[in-house]
């Protein structure tokens, strides 16, 4: 499973595409920077991603812009190792503290090696989800025009999650659901199916919601992801609340609880739904029951 939620589909080296990036940043022409090192036209055509140039030949371009461009195989092995398992934490609910930390202090060896795209998907990811509570002092701002840069070198799984950035960044409601159907299209699992229904909420299309019951019930128990399923029959609960179904409701949290009461997550959640189910027995007019529930 873990290969399956793997974030590099297939290798990716957009070095052509950031070496363009730094040498605008210092404003400086590309015979500038290629002279003694190859033909203009050829350089011009790294930096379109248009060929895959050796590597000893890139690692002197960068160098003519002050950069190291990291090929160190070990580096590169357990750095990949840990962008898969920031998307798999991800995924299933599970803590990136260590992995994060990590990543930001390898930030600026990951942005000048093979996996730069990756790394940048993952901090971006990061500064929107903020699951770990870390960001090493960055914002989304500082990733999303460079990947904006590399959107149309991304191959179909880095675009979905590019687009599960998207989706967090862009306030219309409606635009976001766009983006969160692409991720979820691309993906095909728990993680891009759950912004989808995020999206049919903000939108309070709560039939979509109740639709993809079957289809997401099935990836649940696919993936083994108790915490995506308890997610969604949350989401499911917490819709049926806004329309003040009360029965259906209870039902849904009800199941919240049994799939988490002996985990960790239930501490995190249980405030939650205490406090939507007593406000729908609230606006139900049923005081004594909004009452038990908020004493509990």
């Amino acid at each position: 499973m873990k290969k399956e939620l793997s974030l590099m589909e297939k290798q990716s080296n957009p070095a052509g595409i950031l070496l363009r990036l730094e040498r605008l940043r210092q404003k400086k022409g590309q015979k500038e920077v290629c002279y003694g090192i190859c033909v203009v036209s050829y350089l011009s055509k790294i930096e379109r991603g248009l060929v895959n140039p050796d590597e000893n030949l890139v690692e002197q371009l960068f160098a003519r812009l002050g950069i190291v461009y990291e090929r160190e195989e070990a580096f590169l092995t357990e750095s990949r190792s840990l962008l898969d398992s920031y998307i798999y934490n991800l995924t299933y609910g599970l803590k990136n503290e260590e992995v994060c930390q990590k990543l930001w202090q390898w930030e600026n060896r990951l942005l000048w090696s093979p996996l730069a795209l990756d790394t940048l998907l993952i901090l971006g990811l990061e500064c929107v989800f903020k699951s770990a509570g870390v960001s090493g002092g960055k914002e989304i701002s500082d990733y999303v025009s460079v990947l904006e840069e590399l959107k149309e070198h991304m191959n179909g799984r880095q675009f979905s999650y590019y687009c599960l950035i998207m989706a967090e960044l862009e306030q219309e409601p409606q635009s976001s659901l766009v983006y969160r159907k692409r991720a979820s299209e691309g993906l095909n699992n728990t993680l891009g199916l759950r912004s989808l229904i995020y999206g049919y909420c903000a939108v309070d299309d709560y039939n979509e919601i109740h639709r993809l019951e079957q289809r997401f019930t099935a990836l649940a128990l696919e993936e083994g992801n108790v915490y995506a399923l308890a997610d969604y029959y949350f989401m499911n609960a917490t819709a049926y609340a806004c329309v003040n179904m009360e029965e259906m409701m209870a039902v849904y949290y009800e199941r919240v609880r049994h799939l988490l009461q002996n985990t960790g997550w239930w501490e995190e959640t249980a405030d939650d739904w205490n406090y939507n189910m007593g406000a729908t027995y609230l606006d139900l007019g049923k005081y004594d029951l909004a009452l038990n529930i908020w004493n509990r």
